[in-house]
């Protein structure tokens, strides 16, 4: 039966039923004597039509409305899947179980389904036993939704599962093509592997498995990096949610918030941020990732009673762990509408920084140049965890006034010139000015986060009234150093320095509110500093933030192109660990022994956890099997560009639901 010709049939089977109202024996003085579906006439209660004749004026221009705006002039509650052509077949036109009714994720709403109105393969209309058919009008707010991703693809639930479903096509896709045009199910596809293997208990982790099947982990690896990538993957997820207004993007911003939420807590000092935290009777992989590291003896505890059970948690936390994590915090702040979880982001952050700000007189075992002393001394710009001091319960700081490197234990400072705190020591006045920029790149940026979560709320005024006092106070001094970095690095080494300060650089001139100091941040750090620095690296991120955050005058659009070439390059899932070999198709450095002269292109780089914060030149890599990386450092690109609008929508009218 062609689709004119079911039309027809459903309108007159409509008409039929209202226009054939059936009387029964009962008598009535009022309609409410007859009960749902009846009407009284004559005395006597007979059935209602349910035409649309008794809705509100208002009812019937909404479903007139909606019917003009699918531009078929044919009612919503009649449309059938169509196989666009006249002949209807099992495939095509057939509607069942599996091709309708994805709508509705909601108790609340109520819609047509199919126990309604079945097509079987005599090409009749039929009804349920139980049910008539009729033309209901539906409520605006029960209209299908758009076509959003509700689920991870292949994962599987009470309700089915995760399948593409193809919008224009209204049938199913079960080979998500991912190659060259398609980087939106790239995007896709990074995530079933990401989210049920690769971050256990919510943090993000590189992987080493069994076999090629990648279903049994045998040990979770870059331990101390989890907050720094789980909050880069917030960010991409917030991001994904603002372009896409996806359900499953929102789910993931309130779980990974929550997860980076019991961090903050677990510790117990205010503002200590903890690397990672897992319930002690976790599988055997995730305990693992807290066993004794000689390198790092400190960091791990265990057996921790908190929130009522026993948990495991790293100490031992560096600056750049919370770059990643305030970055993510801030989008997930702008992109959820949930004032519970805003008002999480908001008090970790607010304590955070309230802790930076404090002045506090601390007893300290100070070690300069291997000879340790104790002493008293006036510390801001730090956070504590008395977990972690010393034997003595003290914090300790060794200090090398050659070399510039510092170990702390027991707190950790974001400070600017530590020679400020080193000249409180007798005899140590003449100690010269140390200065490290990129310290203050983070406080600007971690400032103006907390300034963007306070604003406008009545309860923190007086909280953000202290704190924007204290930005004003050392915005000249943080630009000024800001506006002195330098890359030191040599032949790739540290290459993830320029990560550490990007990020934080990323929400300081995106949240700059005073438009001339936000003109000074464009032109003479974040244009003339740190992307003059990194412009020929083929770096997808820094670039992207770059275009995204760059003066008005400046020429972006061949930067943007360039690096969207790039991100194209990309491997699809899985990120995988294979061996590297590159010496036949790049130059190599006559001064940096293993490393090209020329950034190597995306597509026959060496991948890692964050390809972005790793230098671009490696020629050689042996590669590890049976090794997953997590894709995190794609998903924030592509999100970043969809979100600025560099890179369109190349799947467009499809979407991720539940397959019966």
């Amino acid at each position: 039966m062609n689709r004119i010709a079911q039309m027809v049939s459903l309108v007159s089977l409509f008409a039929l039923v209202a226009c054939s109202a059936q009387t029964t024996d009962k008598k009535c003085t009022t309609p409410l004597d007859c009960g749902d579906g009846y009407t009284c006439e004559d005395g006597v209660c007979v059935e209602s039509p349910d035409d649309g004749s008794q809705l509100p004026d208002q009812e019937k221009d909404l479903s007139e409305e909606k019917d003009l705006q699918d531009g078929d002039g044919i009612g919503t509650d009649d449309l059938l899947p169509d196989g666009g052509d006249d002949t209807t077949t099992p495939d095509d036109d057939a509607i069942d179980d599996d091709a309708t009714d994805q709508w509705d994720q909601s108790d609340d709403d109520t819609i047509v389904t199919d126990d309604d109105t079945t097509l079987t393969d005599d090409d009749t209309i039929t009804a349920d036993d139980d049910d008539a058919i009729t033309d209901v009008t539906p409520d605006i707010d029960n209209a299908p939704p758009a076509c959003v991703d509700l689920c991870v693809v292949g994962n599987v639930s009470a309700e089915g599962t995760c399948t593409l479903w193809n919008d224009t096509a209204q049938q199913w896709v079960t080979d998500i093509e991912d190659g060259n045009g398609h980087m939106h199910n790239r995007a896709r596809n990074y995530l079933p592997l990401l989210r049920n293997r690769l971050m256990p208990e919510g943090g993000i982790f590189r992987t080493q498995f069994s076999d090629t099947t990648y279903t049994q982990a045998t040990m979770h690896t870059g331990r101390r990096d989890s907050p720094i990538w789980t909050g880069t993957y917030l960010a991409a997820e917030a991001m994904r949610s603002m372009v896409t207004g996806d359900p499953d993007a929102a789910a993931q911003i309130d779980r990974t918030v929550r997860v980076m939420d019991r961090w903050w807590r677990i510790v117990g000092d205010r503002g200590y941020l903890a690397r990672y935290a897992a319930p002690a009777d976790s599988a055997p992989e995730v305990v693992a990732i807290f066993d004794y590291d000689p390198g790092h003896p400190y960091e791990n505890h265990k057996d921790h009673w908190f929130e009522g059970d026993i948990w495991h948690w790293k100490g031992d936390i560096s600056r750049d762990q919370y770059q990643g994590t305030l970055l993510g915090f801030s989008f997930a702040y702008e992109a959820t509408q949930d004032e519970a979880l805003k008002e999480i982001i908001r008090s970790n952050v607010v304590n955070f920084i309230e802790q930076l700000m404090e002045v506090r007189s601390v007893l300290i075992d100070f070690s300069i140049n291997g000879v340790t002393i104790p002493y008293t001394m006036n510390i801001q710009y730090a956070v504590y965890n008395s977990a972690e001091n010393d034997d003595n319960g003290r914090p300790f700081l060794a200090f090398n006034t050659d070399s510039g490197e510092e170990v702390s234990k027991g707190f950790l400072n974001f400070w600017t010139n530590p020679s400020i705190y080193l000249r409180q020591l007798p005899g140590f006045g003449w100690v010269p000015d140390f200065y490290l920029r990129t310290q203050a790149i983070q406080l600007a940026g971690m400032f103006r986060v907390a300034l963007q979560v306070t604003d406008g709320v009545p309860a923190y005024a007086a909280r953000r009234a202290a704190i924007l006092q204290h930005y004003n106070d050392h915005f000249e001094e943080w630009l000024d150093l800001a506006d002195g970095y330098t890359d030191t690095s040599q032949c790739g080494a540290s290459y993830h320095g320029f990560n550490i300060a990007f990020e934080p650089l990323y929400n300081w001139v995106r949240l700059e509110d005073d438009p001339s100091r936000e003109l000074r941040i464009q032109d003479d750090v974040l244009r003339n500093k740190l992307w003059a620095a990194v412009d020929d690296h083929k770096n997808v991120f820094f670039a992207y933030i770059y275009a995204s955050q760059a003066a008005p005058g400046d020429n972006t659009g061949p930067v943007i192109a360039a690096h969207n070439t790039q991100l194209a390059q990309f491997p699809a899932a899985p990120l995988t660990a294979p061996p590297v070999d590159n010496t036949a198709k790049y130059p190599a450095d006559s001064s940096c022994e293993g490393l090209s002269s020329v950034a190597i292109d995306v597509a026959d780089r060496v991948p890692s956890c964050f390809m972005w914060e790793r230098n671009p030149w490696e020629l050689i890599d042996p590669g590890i099997p049976n090794f997953l990386y997590p894709g995190v450092d794609y998903l924030v690109a592509y999100w970043m560009a969809r979100h600025y609008g560099f890179i369109g929508e190349d799947a467009p009218n499809t979407c991720l639901r539940w397959r019966p």
